[in-house]
């Protein structure tokens, strides 16, 4: 700021000590302010011919108020062009004290002069609003451009498509789902090498023991082989080795009256289930024909590989999967292997939404059937969130992209629908499962439900949700790939199933689930009747493998089976 020099003392006549003490402190500050210009009353009188001389003097002694900010500004903008322009701190101290002085003389030309400041500062703001909205309308344009530039990539591309549909197809679909699939096939991938691991090295100990037991075997009499290599293989059998037995034998290890075929086959069939291989449940094995009582068994568990595909298997009902993981998860822990234990714990916790929506659906969360029950006016259920709006859906950015998926994906080809199983199927689970039981503000796919339906639907998702966040599912961390190549042993996996317990029982569901259960011979007690609960029927476990196992065994029995050696 310019200093402002002070003005002579026999330049102005001294002030009335009469005057309002605001009106003189006014009139001392523009005295001050005018002599800083440097010009004379009758100067700036022939500068603004607008007033006269004066007036310009009773405004300078007092006599009179401004009523306007007019002199002011006049005086303000004169200082800028000498160089003399005052700071934006001292023009508010001089407004502010011009305003005291006419609400002293002049109460209404004050009152008037606010309205006047509000409706200048209404007016800027309405500029303001004007260029804004001029400025949203330009983006709308240009918006709408590239909204039309892009239909009309979009429809170059479908009718490049039509000439070659299926390079087309698949590029078409691989630019839409890539980065949005990218980091769960990197899951995937991970998960399936920790599986892939542990399972070499379990098939590598496996195979040394085995190993030293044929050379004890080979150094016997040959004719106590043949009894030492069936008591063998009825021995690993029994405990569901069906890789080690397979290994084991060959065409020529059996008398040639095609039982080794079907040993082998059924070997097959059983690891196949074991390593819950879904999507080829129930479908015949390349070593030889499986018993259709079986096959039918399993397809029960088989998730359809086409949009179209009859039977439905675990899409029409969970609850023989959930049947058959309760065999598989028990058979792990039998044979101490703690990993693949807590992977099925894992894969039952990903579809337990499903589960217990089941009563409601009608289905196990088929999405060629989902829509009727979730999809409608006032859903929010697949709806994309508009962007800048308020977040009103609890479900995340993944589980919005499945379900918008799954209302749509039974009208895919095959390869489309495949990968919306692998990827997302068990998302859109966890998006129902969040409906039901942590939904803040819940849409029409809960709200159309009679509330004694919809009351037991919340309680039993939030029975889910309490198992999947519990200790023994929070255990599966601990696989041997990227946390810090740890297998849990089967004192900690009890001790993670004890606190998953202790957690869900908190739950009214949970307390009455687990009541009498302390006895249960289950390897985790109370998760049979658990998952009963969920579900709101009777789940127990499957004898698929078991029976599986007794084929095998009476195969290998067989008078008419003879040994002839190992491979």
């Amino acid at each position: 700021m310019t200093d402002i020099v002070p003005a002579p003392q026999d330049r102005w006549a001294p002030l009335n000590p009469k005057l309002n003490r605001e009106i003189r402190t006014w009139v001392i500050e523009l005295r001050r302010l005018f002599d800083a210009t440097g010009l004379s009353i009758n100067q700036f009188a022939r500068l603004h011919p607008i007033t006269d001389k004066g007036t310009v003097s009773r405004y300078l002694n007092g006599k009179r108020v401004p009523r306007q900010r007019w002199l002011l500004d006049q005086l303000l903008a004169y200082l800028t062009t000498v160089d003399k322009a005052v700071t934006p701190q001292v023009r508010e101290h001089l407004i502010d004290l011009h305003r005291r002085a006419l609400e002293t003389a002049h109460p209404h030309g004050y009152r008037l002069h606010l309205i006047e400041d509000e409706l200048q500062v209404t007016i800027t703001r309405w500029k303001e609003a004007e260029r804004y909205a001029n400025d949203l309308e330009q983006q709308l344009t240009e918006r709408s451009r590239q909204v039309e530039v892009l239909h009309a990539e979009q429809e170059r591309i479908r009718a490049a498509w039509n000439d070659d549909r299926s390079r087309m197809h698949a590029e078409y679909r691989r630019l839409g789902e890539q980065i949005a699939h990218l980091q769960l096939e990197i899951a995937a991938l991970r998960d399936e090498l920790s599986l892939a691991r542990e399972r070499a090295a379990q098939a590598e100990v496996q195979y040394q023991h085995l190993e030293a037991r044929l050379e004890q075997m080979e150094a016997k009499a040959p004719d106590q082989l043949g009894e030492r290599a069936a008591n063998l293989l009825t021995e690993l059998t029994r405990r569901y080795a069906f890789g080690d037995v397979v290994n084991l034998i060959s065409v020529e290890t059996l008398a040639s009256d095609g039982r080794a075929a079907s040993v082998e086959s059924l070997c097959a069939f059983g690891q196949r289930v074991l390593d819950l291989d879904a999507e080829d449940f129930g479908v015949p094995e390349d070593a030889g024909e499986v018993p259709p009582d079986l096959l039918g068994r399993a397809s029960a568990s088989r998730m359809p590989q086409t949009p179209r595909e009859r039977p439905r298997g675990a899409l029409a009902s969970l609850r023989p999967t959930y049947s058959l993981l309760l065999e598989v998860i028990a058979i792990r822990w039998h044979r101490r292997e703690m990993s693949a234990l807590l992977a099925a714990a894992h894969v039952a916790a990903r579809h337990l939404p499903f589960l217990a929506w089941e009563p409601v659906l009608g289905h196990a969360g088929d999405p060629a059937l989902i829509a009727a029950s979730v999809a409608g006016e006032r859903s929010r259920f697949g709806v994309p969130i508009e962007p800048e709006a308020p977040r009103v859906c609890d479900h995340t950015r993944p589980e919005r992209a499945a379900c918008e998926r799954a209302l749509r994906v039974s009208r895919e080809p095959g390869p489309g629908w495949r990968a919306y199983l692998d990827r997302q199927h068990s998302q859109v689970a966890a998006a129902l499962g969040d409906c039901a039981a942590r939904c803040r503000t819940p849409c029409t796919v809960m709200t159309r439900l009679d509330d004694p339906v919809r009351a037991d639907l919340i309680d039993r998702c939030k029975l889910a949700a309490d198992f999947t966040d519990g200790a023994l599912v929070g255990l599966r961390h601990a696989a041997p790939v990227g946390h810090g190549f740890g297998v849990p042993s089967p004192e900690e996996v009890q001790n993670a199933w004890r606190r998953t317990r202790t957690s869900v029982r908190r739950h009214p569901l949970g307390q009455r689930a687990f009541a009498g259960t302390d006895d249960d011979p289950y390897p985790l007690p109370g998760l049979p009747a658990l998952f009963s609960a969920i579900a709101a029927a009777p789940i127990v476990p499957d004898t698929l493998l078991h029976d599986a196992t007794t084929r095998i065994t009476g195969l290998l029995a067989d008078e008419t089976l003879t040994l002839t050696g190992l491979k």
